[in-house]
């Protein structure tokens, strides 16, 4: 209920319009369903890497993949933390760029499918293209705001 109160009272949501408000937690709730999706899928990677297939361009072996995703994962998910937080306070460039950073954490589990086929459970299947969706909608939504923002009489 914190997070909820701060969000209603942060330069972005008050400042602004209905629709300003509505981008606010249209954003908040992509983050938070990303962030759900990838916190499945993310551990079972880790716990399941044999069933992954193992990158060709990337040869880390299966002990280099636990490492990127135990470090990898939260290092992105503080970077889409930061992002909302940046854009709470109308830093909207720098939010852009951390959200676009974090919006990788969804799209790249789809490349588990570049070097085969994992050996999982449709579930497992399931959550690589719930991370996808998450991260192209978090990106849709930076590319939005960049064209409004650029559309807008007297930017640059």
């Amino acid at each position: 209920m914190a997070t909820a109160t701060k969000l209603l009272e942060s330069p972005a949501y008050h400042g602004g319009t209905a629709n300003a408000r509505g981008r606010l937690t249209l954003l908040a709730v992509l983050l938070v369903a990303s962030v759900a999706t990838t916190a499945v899928h993310y551990p079972h990677n880790y716990i399941a890497v044999t069933h992954y297939p193992q990158s060709s361009f990337i040869p880390i072996g299966y002990d280099g993949t636990r490492l990127l995703v135990a470090v990898g994962w939260p290092v992105l998910t503080a970077i889409g933390a930061f992002g909302l937080w940046l854009y709470r306070r109308g830093s909207y460039p720098a939010a852009w760029a951390c959200l676009a950073v974090y919006s990788l954490t969804g799209i790249s589990s789809l490349a588990h499918f570049i070097d085969g086929s994992p050996r999982i459970p449709p579930f497992w299947y399931a959550t690589m293209f719930t991370d996808a969706l998450a991260g192209m909608a978090i990106l849709a939504f930076v590319y939005v705001g960049v064209v409004r923002e650029r559309a807008r009489p007297g930017a640059r």
